[in-house]
Formats: C-alpha cells, sequence, structure tokens
C-alpha cells in the first residue's frame, strides 16, 4: 500500500487480511494524531474510542534504545498506554518525550499492562532510528 507521495506505508497480511505496517506508515499515523500522548493507566475501554486510531504504548528512557533495535517491549518499562489497547492488534510505541520509537503488536490491555510486571507487553515489529 503506497501514499498519496508514493511512499510504501504498509503490506496486506495474508493470513487474516489485516495491515502490517512500515516505519514510514507508523510515523505517519503517529503524526496524524489528535489526542494528547498517554502518561499513565487507565480501565481497558473500546467502546468510547471508536475511531481514534492506533493505541500508543509509552515506554521510560531505559527502553527506548532497545525498542529502537527492534526488541520487544516488556511490562516493567511501560509508563502508560492509551485504554483501547487490545491484545493481537498494531500499536506504537512512543518515549516519554514524545518521540515515535517503534511499532508492534500488543500482548496486553491496558489493564494488564498496569498490573503486570514481568513478560513480553508488545511484540515490536520495528524500530524507528533517531535519524529518520
Amino acid at each position: 500500500m503506497l501514499s498519496s507521495t508514493g511512499e510504501h506505508i504498509a503490506s496486506f497480511r495474508l493470513g487474516d487480511g489485516g495491515l502490517s505496517l512500515s516505519n514510514k506508515g507508523a510515523i505517519e499515523l503517529f503524526n496524524r494524531r489528535r489526542r494528547p500522548l498517554p502518561n499513565g493507566f487507565c480501565d481497558t475501554s473500546i467502546e468510547a474510542y471508536s475511531g481514534e486510531g492506533l493505541a500508543i504504548v509509552t515506554v521510560n528512557d531505559d527502553a527506548v534504545p532497545f525498542v529502537r533495535r527492534g526488541r520487544n517491549v516488556f511490562h516493567g518499562f511501560v509508563t502508560g498506554c492509551d485504554p483501547w489497547l487490545r491484545p493481537g492488534e498494531a500499536c506504537l510505541i512512543c518515549s516519554e518525550d514524545g518521540e515515535i520509537i517503534g511499532h508492534g503488536v500488543s500482548n496486553s490491555t491496558a489493564a494488564d499492562l498496569s498490573s503486570m510486571l514481568k513478560g513480553v507487553a508488545i511484540k515490536t515489529r520495528d524500530g524507528i532510528k533517531e535519524d529518520v
């Protein structure tokens, strides 16, 4: 899938018909976000947020270099997330400074992220390098 400028932003997944984002696509979606970035946790709620886009997960500064290299996000490093985060869905990963650092697939709900301290929270598909 190409943007209006010809940039590759996503690919179709044959297994389920979903989309796999490229780094350019993740950055494009992040730049179009209307809501402020999450800075904490709240109860999982999907109904009230229809059409808000991909959920964002924020991580602390210790995790940033690892996520940029494509490493998974562990529960202990998550500092906030959107309430509409669901397992199996794509999400964007950003630093506490508000910079996008990667994208991946969630293993957790917002409630899980607020209470769990160990294990993989987000399976990172790709990290976004600083020079992008």
